[in-house]
């Protein structure tokens, strides 16, 4: 729908519902049917509810108590109509006189909204059918957003935690490969000499050497099981490891290095798949969003519990809420407070009728009234609660923590891989890198997911090319090293 002046648009209606009315309706548990099909009607509910309303003024009920009791649940509709007889300036006696001259839901209506909600399947069988079940899933998005984003954070937590597991497993995978071929490859390549690398008959070992060339022949077997070409009649893999001691070594070696590249290429992949998301979550920004989101909801959530408890102390402040919103404040309240802090908040009370939109209530806390022993209880409420709260904030930060280190621990496979600086760096460079690498807090830069080149970027640009363009010159590389050098000193401390 647009403004004729101006042609911008003012809402979106949708069978006689605009989209904000269909969500109010449902926030107020009109149901999916009568939220779309319904429009601006009353149901038969919403007539005997301002009935009640009327009732409940001239049994002596302010109009605000009355509103709570009997309105707080009915529809937009229902609303309207007693807010614009209330600005109208219109008696309850107008107001239930009128009653019978405003538009209900017919009763074929009522049918036909009950014959849709049970046949809503066939719908789909309709041209309208598919404008309907995108209405309906985009209401049911906003109405469950918070809850479907908080299932993507969780998927995308688990996944990126079991993929850095399994790179740290083919990392310590490829080390320790690297570390046993190398402790048993020059002895191996000492024996094999003699023996039949392609039989395993043996030439001219002692029965102990023989043992142990075959005791090493096995152990190389389970390292590299691609190197077994076939057994011998003992059920001893035959390797072929032929040629003198330095070939052999040299050979081994090799296998070592081929080994370790198609680690490396899982590796990568594993990276990618971590940064990037699978077919099944999105990547670690997803994950990291989800825990900055929880750390500062939950620092955010300890500082209003502190500012409320100052304003039931200082009796200052003042808090303002829809009638939709009324019953979770008070929930909140009670959970934290206690029914006292709800009781006394209450007396405070006062309901504001606007002229377009739902009421509103304002509870004033500098009218409270509350003696020692009700403010005890009161305080007692807020340390039981302040103490689960902060629990839980310290819980979501370290969570974050946990997660900026494993990104950065991550990145540095990226660093090791690619980086010629880290390559052919000493042991002071390395950990410098190393250093400056896992201070990165990754949850600050808001990076979309899925960019694994600006992450890999902010490495490059931030810290590999300054560090490279120092190492260039000798005295610069002095003093980027004396001046990380207490750093290193305090953390190995």
């Amino acid at each position: 729908m647009s403004d004729e002046a101006t042609g911008a648009t003012k809402s979106i209606s949708i069978f006689n519902s605009t989209a904000s009315t269909i969500y109010r309706n449902l926030k107020s548990g009109q149901g999916v049917s009568y939220s779309i099909f319904g429009g601006n009607q009353l149901k038969n509910s919403d007539i005997d509810a301002i009935e009640n309303y009327i009732s409940g003024i001239k049994s002596g009920l302010s109009p605000a108590k009355s509103w709570r009791t009997h309105l707080s649940s009915c529809s937009v509709a229902a609303k309207k109509y007693v807010l614009d007889a209330k600005k109208a300036g219109k008696s309850t006696e107008e107001l239930a006189m009128n009653l019978s001259q405003i538009p209900k839901v017919s009763k074929a209506s009522q049918t036909a909204l009950k014959g849709i909600a049970i046949a809503g399947n066939m719908l789909a069988m309709m041209a309208i059918g598919e404008a309907i079940s995108l209405t309906i899933k985009g209401i049911d998005y906003l109405v469950h957003y918070e809850e479907k984003q908080a299932e993507a954070f969780k998927k995308a937590s688990e996944s990126t935690k079991q993929i850095s597991e399994d790179v740290h497993s083919l990392k310590a995978g490829m080390s320790d490969t690297a570390s046993k071929a190398k402790s048993l490859s020059s002895e191996y390549a000492k024996l094999v000499q003699g023996v039949n690398a392609f039989t395993n008959e043996n030439k001219s070992l002692s029965t102990k050497n023989y043992e142990r060339f075959l005791e090493l022949n096995t152990q190389l077997a389970e390292l590299f099981p691609s190197l077994t070409k076939k057994y011998d009649d003992n059920g001893n893999a035959i390797l072929g490891l032929s040629g003198g001691v330095d070939s052999v070594t040299a050979s081994i070696e090799r296998l070592v290095e081929q080994q370790n590249n198609l680690a490396k290429i899982e590796i990568r992949k594993k990276l990618d798949e971590y940064i990037e998301g699978t077919d099944d979550s999105d990547g670690i920004f997803k994950s990291l969003e989800g825990c900055k989101k929880n750390a500062e909801d939950a620092e955010r959530e300890l500082s209003d519990l502190e500012d409320t408890y100052n304003s039931f102390i200082n009796k200052t402040g003042r808090s303002t809420f829809t009638a939709t919103e009324r019953s979770e404040y008070y929930k909140g309240i009670k959970n934290k407070f206690g029914q006292d802090a709800v009781d006394a908040l209450k007396e405070t009370e006062d309901i504001f009728v606007r002229e377009k939109g739902p009421a509103t209530y304002t509870i004033d806390f500098s009218k409270l009234e509350l003696d020692e022993a009700t403010m005890g209880r009161i305080s007692q409420s807020y340390d039981a609660f302040y103490r689960d709260l902060k629990s839980k904030a310290d819980l979501a930060i370290s969570e974050l923590d946990t997660k900026n280190q494993e990104m950065s621990s991550m990145m540095m496979t990226w660093v090791e891989d690619s980086s010629p600086i880290y390559k052919n760096g000493n042991a002071p460079m390395k950990r410098m890198i190393e250093t400056m690498v896992s201070n990165l807090k990754w949850s600050d830069f808001g990076i979309q997911d899925g960019d694994s080149d600006t992450a890999k970027q902010l490495i490059q640009s931030s810290i590999l090319t300054p560090l490279n363009a120092a190492c260039e010159n000798p005295d610069s590389q002095s003093k980027v090293m004396n001046a990380f050098n207490p750093i290193f000193i305090f953390r190995n401390a």
